[in-house]
């Protein structure tokens, strides 16, 4: 019976690392490391006001592009890891939004 406690325990502790790794898209740094995302920030203007947002919806990690203009509008693209679109995903349904990009000199003044 320990050996089985110690076996269930084994696996869902393997389990969840690997929920962690796919949640994380399994890259360190996903603007360098995700080749499509990699090439969006590539194309984005220096001198702009727009900026890269990761989050979490329904479980899985997303990203999208804002601005930090109000005069500008703004429709977010939400895409997950692969770069696929998420056409369910609402910008007020991201969870755990944080900024993880923005243009060398970027005109977002973020406090």
């Amino acid at each position: 019976m320990k050996r089985l406690i110690w076996i269930v325990a084994i696996i869902l502790i393997f389990q969840s690392c690997a929920d962690v790794m796919q949640d994380d898209c399994g890259v360190d740094n996903p603007v360098e490391d995700l080749e499509w995302l990699k090439l969006q920030t590539e194309n984005v203007p220096k001198e702009s006001f727009i900026f890269l947002v990761r989050g979490r919806y329904k479980g899985r990690t997303v990203f999208f592009f804002d601005v930090c203009n109000r005069f500008w509008p703004s429709l977010p693209v939400i895409r997950d890891c692969s770069g696929e679109l998420m056409e369910d995903a609402s910008v007020n349904d991201i969870v755990e939004q944080q900024i993880i990009w923005r243009p060398e000199d970027s005109k977002c003044v973020f406090e």
